[in-house]
């Protein structure tokens, strides 16, 4: 099967799907031609709204922690804000992707 190779640090191929593979990892498939770039902007959008209030609701929870809250439980908030911020991130580039797409 034919297909794109990226190495990190390249640009992105235009036409791609991004997802996420853990917090580290992101997969970039070609769709472009087999999907409606619009319906993607509305199905991201929305995933993107929900991903912002779960870190708006993270930050209310960390900025709430005084000095009875477990370092390892602060720590853990830490990170766990720090991967949504990231697929915050990713989601809003593929937006941006599919903004492309649909000129």
């Amino acid at each position: 099967s034919s297909g794109i190779n990226a190495e990190y640090g390249q640009p992105i191929p235009l036409g791609t799907a991004v997802g996420n593979v853990g917090e580290k990892c992101e997969v970039h498939v070609l769709v472009k031609g087999l999907i409606d770039p619009a319906q993607e902007i509305n199905r991201l959008t929305a995933k993107l709204d929900g991903v912002e209030k779960n870190v708006n609701v993270l930050k209310e929870k960390i900025d709430g922690h005084c000095e009875k809250v477990p370092e390892h439980v602060q720590l853990s908030n830490n990170q766990k804000l720090s991967a949504l911020q990231a697929e915050m991130g990713t989601i809003e580039t593929a937006i941006s992707s599919f903004k492309k797409l649909a000129l």
